[in-house]
């Protein structure tokens, strides 16, 4: 079950529903990979800005049930610092933040890549018994401008039961 619609408008906002998951993001961002983790147990998605203007990346994983939160957001920051171009990332300490009314764990970081700064950040929350990830990052000279859009996307993620 796939829905993508759009209003007409100069800033159009898509709708995008996958496996009970929902949420809205700007019309110049495309979805980009969308699987299945573990044979059906997790859903990914990856969504990307179009054009050279804004570089950055959004990925949401989710899995159909609840987890201990701090485990589950440790282990997804193992899990990312395994993979090369994290392994020299300077990781913050973590916090316990509210984000959209909804008790999550969050993370920061940076690395450099072919001379290129990022910056990112590793979400994680429950919703209607679902444990969600949220990974954004952005090359520092373009943070600015996917800031909205970020908040577009975390801001409007939703969860059938």
């Amino acid at each position: 079950n796939e829905i993508e619609t759009s209003i007409s408008n100069p800033k159009v906002i898509l709708d995008y529903e996958f496996k009970g998951l929902s949420f809205k993001y700007p019309y110049d961002w495309k979805i980009t990979n969308k699987s299945d983790i573990g044979n059906g147990a997790g859903h990914s998605i990856t969504i990307e800005p179009t054009g050279i203007k804004k570089i950055g990346v959004v990925t949401i994983n989710w899995f159909q049930e609840e987890e201990n939160l701090g485990i589950s957001h440790e282990y997804m920051k193992r899990t990312l610092k395994n993979i090369l171009i994290y392994k020299k990332a300077i990781w913050n300490e973590d916090r316990t933040v509210f984000q959209n009314g909804i008790m999550t764990f969050k993370s920061s970081f940076k690395y450099s890549l072919l001379n290129v700064d990022w910056s990112g950040e590793l979400y994680t929350f429950y919703l209607n018994g679902k444990t969600i990830f949220v990974h954004t990052q952005a090359a520092d000279r373009t943070k600015n401008k996917n800031k909205d859009d970020f908040e577009v996307i975390m801001s409007s993620i939703k969860s059938k039961v």
